[in-house]
């Protein structure tokens, strides 16, 4: 199942377009969103997979934590420390975080 959906997402986000995107709106999972016609989850998938030799994006993990915070899925996180043992994270305190609305910055 994993190798079709990375297909998939090499199929709609082919990795060129996809990092050149992807550094030309410095990494906006929302501008990304809108020019791929991808959601979230989509776009942070195929952000972990840009460490090509060469051509190589900033590196990336993903986790997808419900509001128990249990993580029920990852990806490309090898390297983080992960807790062995309880959740990864306060309940709630992720979930919290993520359902706050956008503050945007005067520029």
């Amino acid at each position: 199942m994993s190798f079709a959906n990375y297909a998939a997402g090499a199929i709609m986000m082919p990795y060129g377009r996809f990092l050149r995107a992807a550094e030309e709106h410095r990494y906006a999972i929302d501008r990304l969103c809108g020019q791929f016609g991808a959601n979230v989850e989509q776009i942070a998938h195929r952000m972990t997979t840009l460490g090509r030799s060469g051509a190589r994006g900033v590196p990336f993990f993903m986790l997808r934590v419900d509001p128990a915070g249990n993580i029920s899925k990852r990806y490309a996180g090898e390297n983080f420390p992960f807790s062995h043992f309880g959740a990864p994270a306060p309940a709630g305190t992720s979930t919290r975080l993520s359902r706050r609305p956008a503050r945007r910055s005067a520029s």
